[in-house]
C-alpha cells in the first residue's frame, strides 16, 4: 500500500511541469526563416507579405519591428502573424528586416529574433516578333520558315518560342528554337487560294506574349501592294492625312483597307471609315502630355483573292503649346536701404509644361538686384524645349517709410545745487539710410530734483521722423542718520514675550519725513533684529539695527512624580509624570527605569526627568520598595486563645508575592520582635527572647514555610505583640497578638 502511494505521488510529479522541476524559457521561432517575393503579384496588385511568429515556444506576447530597409506598415503588429503590402523598390530590388521580441513566462523573459524578406522588382513581359520567309508563298512551297529569333526580353531573361497554327488547312510544323517550317498546301481554294495564320508564343519562364503572323497561300493571285504615304511631322491639334491611295492590286483589285495605330502615347482618335473605300484617312492630331511624340500607322490593304500586305509609316507630333507660368510672388513692396534703393529678393514662379514638365523661370531684373526708389516691373519667362515660350510680370515697389535712428547722450546725473539745476547734457546723433536732414531737441535751460526725459527728433527727406529719449537726474543722495534704541535682553514668558524697546532717533540735513521699525508685536526666543528706517523728502532711506534677545534659561515644571512607591514583589510599578515647559509647552519626561519596570526585593531609586528645547533640564528622583506579601501567622497560632506561661508557643509563617503564592524565602532570614502590651499604656516595650539553639528560628525547604518557637519561661501573664521583620527589605510585618495566663 506504501509503495501504491509513492507511485501515485511519482505520477503526479511528472504531470506537472512545475513539480517535476520543468523551467518556462521563451523560444522565438520565424517559419519561414526569410523570405524571397516579387514586387507584384500575379494579378499586378502590391504583393502581401505575412511574417509568421506562430511556432515560438512559450511565447504570450509578440511585437513586431522593421529594422532595416524601405519603410513599411505593418498590419497587427503585436500579433503572431502580421502582414505588410510590399513598397515599390526599383529595379535593383531591397532587403527588409524585422525583429521579433517575444515574450511570456513568469517572472517575464523577452527575446527576439530577426527575419528578412527580399524584394525583386516584377519580371517584365517579353516582346514577341516574328516574321516570314518567304514572304509570298505558292501552293506546294516545300519550305516556309516562321523565324521569332526578333523577339527579346526587356530583363534580358533567356526565351522559350512556342508555334501554334490559328486557322487555315492544317500543315505539319517543325519546330527548332525560334524558328518552324512548314510546307505549303499543295492544293489551294482557285482563285482566292487561302490564308494561314500562326502564332508565336514567347516566355520567360514566367510572363509571356504573342504575335501572329498571316501566311497567304496563292495559287497563281499576286498577292496586293500596301503603298502609305504621311508627313513626317504634324503640330498638336493639327490636321494629318494618311494616304494609301496608291496601293494596289495587279489581278483584280483591292477589296478592302484597313487602318491601324501600332505605337502611342500620343494616341490618335481614327475616324469611323468604310474598310471599301477608306484608301486616305484625316483627322486631327492628338495633344502631347509627356515626351513621347511618335505614332506609328499600319494600312493593310485586302484583294478579292483575300491576300493582304500591310505599310507603316511613322508621324513625329510637333510640341506647339507654351508653358504654364505658375503664379509668382505677386506685386512686392521694399523698404530702402540706401539711397541707391534696396536690393529685393524674391522666389520666382515655377512654370509646367505637358511634355517637359516642370520648368525653371527666369527673371529679369534677377532676384537680389537693387532696385531704384518708386515702382520697377519684373518680366519673368520661360521656354520648353520646343522652344515655346510664355513669360509673366509682377511689380516691386522701393519705398522709404523708416526713419532715422537716433542715438542720444548718454543719461546724466547730476547732484542738485537749488530748486533747479544746470546741466550739460551733449548731443545727439542720428542715422539714415537715405539721409539726415535736421536733428532737435526739447532740453530745457535747467532741472528740478529728480528725472526729466528730453526727447531728441531727427528728420529726413521723405517726412520721416525718429525720436529718442535721454534722461537727466538730478538727485539727493544724502540718506538720514538714525540712532537705535540700546540692545535689550529679557526671560522668555511663553513661546513669545512682549518686550519694552524703547525708540530711536534720526537726523538728515534736509529733513526727515518718516522714522519707522519693523519691530513685531510679541518677540520669538533668540535674537532679533529691528531694523528702525528713516526717510527724507528726497526717498532716501537711512537704517540702522537693534539687537533684542529674548534667552530661555527656566527649566520645566516637573508634575506627578510620585513621593515613593510600595509594592509587593512581583507587582508591577506605574508611573507617568508630566512636564510642562513655558516656551516648549508639554514636553516629555524620561524615567530611569520606566514604568512597568520590574524591581527586586528591597529599595530601589527611580530618577525622572525632563529637558526643554533649550537645553533647560528638570529632574526629581523617588523610592520604590519592594516587600514580601504575608498572609498572617498559620495555625496552630490563634489570636483568640490564650497560651500557658512557660510553654513553647511555634509561630509558623510564609512569604508571598502579590497573588498570594507562596515564595522560596531560605536565603532571607527574618527577625522575630515581641513586645509586651502594658495595660493602659499605648507604648510597647520590647522583651528578650529566649531562643537557644534548635527551638529557635528554623526554615522547611518543602513548604517554604519559617518556624519559631516562643519560649515563654519567665514571662508574666499579659497580652504581647508579635512582629516578623525581613533583614532583606527592611519590612516589619505584625502586630499578631499573643494571650498568656498563669
Amino acid at each position: 500500500m506504501k509503495r501504491e502511494l509513492l507511485s501515485a505521488i511519482a505520477l503526479v510529479a511528472l504531470a506537472s511541469p512545475a513539480m517535476a522541476g520543468q523551467s518556462c524559457d521563451v523560444i522565438p521561432q520565424i517559419s519561414p526563416a526569410d523570405q524571397s517575393v516579387k514586387e507584384l503579384d500575379p494579378s499586378g496588385n502590391p504583393t502581401v507579405v505575412k511574417l509568421n511568429g506562430q511556432s515560438s515556444k512559450d511565447t504570450t506576447k509578440y511585437l513586431w519591428v522593421q529594422t532595416s530597409g524601405p519603410a513599411v506598415t505593418l498590419q497587427e503588429a503585436t500579433s503572431a502573424q502580421p502582414t505588410f503590402v510590399v513598397p515599390e523598390v526599383g529595379p535593383s530590388g531591397a532587403t527588409l528586416t524585422f525583429r521579433l521580441d517575444a515574450s511570456g513566462c513568469s517572472p517575464l523573459q523577452t527575446k527576439s529574433l530577426t527575419t528578412t524578406v527580399k524584394v525583386a522588382t516584377t519580371n517584365q513581359a517579353p516582346v514577341a516578333a516574328a516574321t516570314v520567309s518567304p514572304e509570298v508563298v505558292y501552293e506546294g512551297t516545300p519550305l516556309v520558315t516562321l523565324d521569332g529569333s526578333a523577339s527579346s526580353d526587356p530583363d534580358g531573361n533567356p526565351l522559350s518560342y512556342v508555334w501554334s497554327q490559328l486557322s487555315g488547312p492544317a500543315v505539319t510544323l517543325h519546330a527548332d528554337g525560334a524558328k518552324a517550317t512548314f510546307a505549303a498546301p499543295a492544293d489551294v481554294p482557285y482563285p482566292d487560294g487561302v490564308s494561314l495564320s500562326f502564332r508565336l508564343t514567347v516566355s520567360d519562364g514566367t510572363l509571356s506574349s504573342s504575335t501572329d503572323k498571316i501566311v497567304n497561300v496563292q495559287w497563281v493571285n499576286e498577292p496586293p501592294k500596301a503603298v502609305l504615304a504621311c508627313p513626317e511631322t504634324v503640330n498638336e491639334g493639327g490636321s494629318l492625312v494618311l494616304d494609301g491611295s496608291g496601293s494596289s492590286d495587279s489581278d483584280d483589285g483591292l477589296a478592302a483597307y484597313a487602318w491601324i495605330q501600332l505605337q502611342g502615347t500620343p494616341n490618335a482618335d481614327l475616324p469611323d471609315y468604310d474598310p471599301a473605300t477608306a484608301a486616305r484617312l484625316e483627322f486631327t492630331a492628338p495633344r502631347l502630355d509627356s515626351p513621347n511624340n511618335k505614332m506609328d500607322f499600319r494600312l493593310q490593304v485586302t484583294d478579292y483573292g483575300k491576300l493582304t500586305q500591310d505599310a507603316v509609316c511613322t508621324v513625329k507630333v510637333l510640341d506647339v503649346t507654351a508653358p504654364v507660368i505658375g503664379d509668382g510672388p505677386g506685386n512686392l513692396t521694399a523698404e530702402a536701404t540706401s539711397a541707391a534703393g534696396a536690393e529685393v529678393t524674391f522666389t520666382a514662379p515655377t512654370a509646367t509644361d505637358n511634355v517637359d514638365g516642370v520648368l525653371a523661370v527666369s527673371c529679369t531684373p534677377a532676384s537680389g538686384a537693387t532696385f531704384p526708389l518708386g515702382t520697377s516691373t519684373v518680366t519673368c519667362s520661360v521656354s520648353d524645349a520646343a522652344q515655346n515660350g510664355a513669360s509673366k510680370e509682377f511689380s516691386i515697389k522701393v519705398q522709404d517709410t523708416t526713419a532715422p535712428a537716433v542715438t542720444p547722450p548718454a543719461p546724466v546725473t547730476a547732484e542738485a545745487t537749488g530748486p533747479t539745476t544746470e546741466v550739460a547734457i551733449g548731443t545727439a546723433s542720428a542715422t539714415d539710410a537715405v539721409g539726415v536732414k535736421a536733428i532737435t531737441s526739447n532740453a530745457p535751460a535747467s532741472y528740478p530734483v529728480g528725472a526729466t526725459i528730453v526727447t531728441w527728433s531727427a528728420s529726413d527727406d521723405a517726412g520721416n521722423v525718429g525720436n529718442a529719449t535721454q534722461s537727466v537726474t538730478v538727485r539727493d543722495t544724502t540718506a538720514p542718520v538714525v540712532t537705535p534704541p540700546a540692545a535689550v535682553t529679557v526671560e522668555a514668558t511663553g513661546p513669545s514675550t512682549s518686550v519694552v524697546i524703547g525708540n530711536a532717533s534720526a537726523s538728515d540735513a534736509v529733513g526727515v519725513i518718516s522714522l519707522t521699525s519693523d519691530a513685531p508685536s510679541v518677540f520669538p526666543v533668540g535674537t532679533t533684529v529691528v531694523t528702525w528706517a528713516a526717510k527724507d523728502a528726497a526717498g532716501n532711506t537711512g537704517t540702522a539695527p537693534q539687537s533684542v534677545t529674548v534667552q530661555d534659561t527656566t527649566p520645566p515644571a516637573l508634575k506627578g512624580v510620585p513621593s515613593g512607591l510600595t509594592l509587593i514583589t512581583g507587582q508591577a510599578a506605574t508611573y507617568e509624570p508630566t512636564a510642562t515647559d513655558l516656551v516648549d509647552g508639554d514636553v516629555p519626561v524620561l524615567c530611569t527605569p520606566g514604568s512597568g519596570y520590574s524591581f527586586a526585593l528591597g529599595t530601589s531609586t527611580v530618577t525622572c526627568s525632563a529637558k526643554d528645547s533649550h537645553g533647560n533640564r528638570a529632574s526629581a528622583n523617588f523610592n520604590v520598595t519592594v516587600q514580601y506579601g504575608f498572609n498572617g501567622l498559620l495555625a496552630p497560632y490563634d489570636a483568640n486563645k490564650s497560651y500557658k506561661v512557660k510553654s513553647a508557643i511555634p509561630l509558623k509563617w510564609q512569604f508571598t508575592n502579590n497573588t498570594g503564592a507562596v515564595l522560596a524565602s531560605a536565603g532571607a532570614q527574618p527577625a522575630v520582635t515581641i513586645y509586651q502590651v502594658s495595660s493602659g499604656v499605648a507604648a510597647e516595650d520590647a522583651i528578650t527572647l529566649d531562643d537557644a539553639g534548635a527551638s529557635g528560628l528554623q526554615y522547611d525547604n518543602l513548604t517554604n514555610t519559617w518556624q519559631f518557637n516562643w519560649k515563654t519561661t519567665g514571662l508574666s501573664a499579659g497580652i504581647y505583640n508579635v512582629y516578623i521583620q525581613s533583614t532583606l527589605t527592611g519590612q516589619k510585618i505584625g502586630p499578631f497578638p499573643v494571650k498568656l495566663a498563669k
